[in-house]
């Protein structure tokens, strides 16, 4: 009888084994959703949308909006520069006169006054940032912007 199993067992151990010269690679997190992935998304939609409707959110976007604006007056300046990237505050370096801001010194002002915000938003809301990065070790960074996508047609009005 314990032959059997043993035997057994090995058939069960190489059958699963892949062929020689096969790789094996972990499923993709967009073709695994499980129903946990379903709820984390759900929940970390209202958590966002609840963030979204505090004063200190309200203010870091008025700021964002700003200065995007005077940061995209222009068409030479590259829309991949994000707020956040210094690649942005590099350009604007060689650039500011190209833009709305008056000078470099105001437009490196209104950007710390846009992290501050951010930071003010993050202090008082930690719930959204601290859910959002575990979805993202778990189920990869598509998870928040599927739902940040999902969010800004559903609320265009917040963005």
């Amino acid at each position: 009888m314990k032959t059997f199993f043993f035997t057994l067992f090995i058939i069960i151990i190489t059958c699963s084994l892949p062929a020689v010269g096969q790789t094996v690679s972990a499923p993709k997190p967009d073709i695994v959703r499980d129903s946990t992935y379903y709820t984390t998304y759900n929940t970390l939609k209202q958590l966002y949308i609840e963030e979204t409707n505090t004063a200190e959110y309200q203010k870091y976007s008025a700021l964002l909006r700003i200065y995007k604006k005077k940061l995209r007056s222009t068409n030479k300046f590259k829309t991949s520069l994000l707020v956040k990237d210094q690649g942005g505050l590099n350009w604007l370096k060689n650039n500011w006169d190209q833009t709305e801001f008056t000078s470099y010194e105001e437009a490196v002002d209104e950007y710390d006054k846009v992290l501050k915000a951010l930071a003010d938003v993050d202090k008082h809301h930690p719930e959204f940032n601290n859910f959002n990065a575990q979805a993202i070790i778990k189920y990869g960074p598509e998870i928040f912007t599927d739902v940040y996508f999902e969010i800004m047609a559903e609320y265009p009005d917040k963005f």
